[in-house]
This record gives C-alpha cells, structure tokens and sequence, in this order.
C-alpha cells in the first residue's frame, strides 16, 4: 500500500478486513498513487497483505473532483461512508494535468459497499452546512438509533465550494447533526 496520511480506515465485518481509502501523500512519497481503494487481510499471525481493490474512476465522483482527504468517516457492517473533505495537489495523481491548486472542497456524502465493492452518492448536506462542504468533522455511528442506525457528525470545519483554508469557520462542539 503507497505511504499514505489521513486516509479513512473502515472495518468490515464480514471477513473481519480492513479498508483504506482517501487521503494525500507522505513527505516520504513523491507523486500520489493511482485511484483505488485497498483491502487490508490479516492472516491470523500479527501480519497480512494489503491489495488494491477497485478503479476510483467510476465512482460517484464527477471528472475533475478528486480523492478527498480530512473528511468524516465512519462504517457499519458492510459500508465505509465519508461525508465532505478537500482535495489537493497531494491527494490526487490527476493535480499534475489539472488546474488544481490549494485546497478544494469535495462536499456530500459517499458510500462504499464492502460486499459487492461498489460506490453510491448518498448526498443530502445542504442542511449540514449552508454550502454542503465540511472539513475535519468527526462521524460516529450509532446503531441502537433507528431502524438502521444513525450517523452523527461533531465540530469540524466549513467552507465555500472555491476553496477550503484551514481553521476558517469552525462548526462549534454543541451543534450535532
């Protein structure tokens, strides 16, 4: 697996594996990697093997929006969710034949099916936030709330859709949604 930071880690119940998705580069890192998402099998002695597991393109990603970092993320059972997030020179192998500079947005909410390895748009944060984007949020979940349990999102950051600059509107601690 390429060297990696602030990747989103999902659990997945159903072969007790490991999913990794997101994020930018390493210092130890020069260009980022090709899209995917990697699958982490452990192989019952303190070890395992990761694998690249799916193509990004064709996910719910419009061309030109690219591999998130910093956004809140949570699994159930059988699916990694990220809500919001930015994008960046570092975070996506495409930054270098784009006009992507400084920190871009990338709001809504994705889903990835650890069963039968697809992406899903499940979208509806116009009342997350007033521009739909949120930064560095926390996601938990809450299986006793619903018939399927609930996502909570905690603090984080919020921007315009141009661009993201860190610490420029925090969500306060008290507003959960």
């Amino acid at each position: 697996m390429p060297l990696w930071n602030f990747q989103s880690l999902w659990h997945s119940a159903k072969d007790n594996s490991i999913w990794a998705f997101g994020g930018e580069i390493s210092l130890l890192n020069s260009n980022p990697p090709d899209f995917g998402i990697w699958n982490f099998k452990p192989n019952g002695g303190g070890g395992g093997t990761w694998t690249p597991m799916s193509d990004f393109r064709g996910g719910p990603w419009e061309e030109g929006i690219e591999r998130p970092l910093g956004g809140a993320s949570q699994f159930t059972n059988n699916t990694g969710f990220l809500l919001g997030g930015y994008s960046s020179s570092g975070s996506s192998p495409l930054a270098s034949r784009t006009e992507l500079t400084g920190f871009v947005p990338t709001p809504g909410l994705v889903a990835y099916s650890f069963g039968n390895e697809s992406w899903s748009n499940v979208t509806d944060t116009p009342h997350l936030t007033s521009s739909g984007a949120i930064e560095w949020a926390s996601m938990e979940f809450v299986p006793s709330l619903g018939p399927n349990g609930l996502m909570v999102v905690i603090g984080g950051e919020t921007s315009d859709l141009a661009s993201y600059s860190p610490g420029n509107e925090q969500r306060p601690m008290d507003q959960i949604t």
